[in-house]
């Protein structure tokens, strides 16, 4: 599988989102090195294959029923990288309000297209994944 999927979870909660209205609060983003077997494993996901690191993100830009925003992971995050690894999977999750539960709400794959994160040392390395969606009946 490649590209970015609404998991069930997440579906969910855009669903209770458009029914009673809230905001979206976005609660972190992920980085991973691991591959789901099918797209409907992704779409079962409730955290990353195999988690790596935190990423960081710009804030949903909203337009309606649409939004997009960029996912970006540096190896200068987190205190520095110190050994690298293949990064192939990202996950957006986030809650309704603040109080909400947590949720993987969208989790992207790079399937043969996984890219290598250097370790800090070895200079900025930088991995952006610009994401889009909208909320339709």
């Amino acid at each position: 599988m490649i590209g970015l999927i609404t998991t069930t979870a997440g579906e969910e909660l855009l669903a209770q989102l458009s029914a009673a209205g809230g905001a979206l609060t976005i609660t972190r983003v992920q980085v991973g090195s691991g591959t789901p077997e099918s797209a409907a494993a992704a779409k079962a996901l409730t955290a990353l294959v195999m988690p790596q690191q935190m990423a960081t993100s710009t804030t949903p830009v909203l337009s309606g029923t649409q939004a997009s925003m960029i996912v970006e992971y540096r190896n200068n995050l987190n205190g520095g990288l110190q050994a690298g690894f293949t990064l192939s999977e990202f996950g957006v999750f986030g809650r309704i309000g603040e109080s909400g539960s947590e949720t993987l709400i969208f989790y992207g794959s790079l399937g043969e297209n996984s890219q290598t994160v250097l370790p800090e040392s070895a200079g900025m390395d930088v991995h952006r994944f610009p994401i889009a969606w909208a909320i339709t009946d």
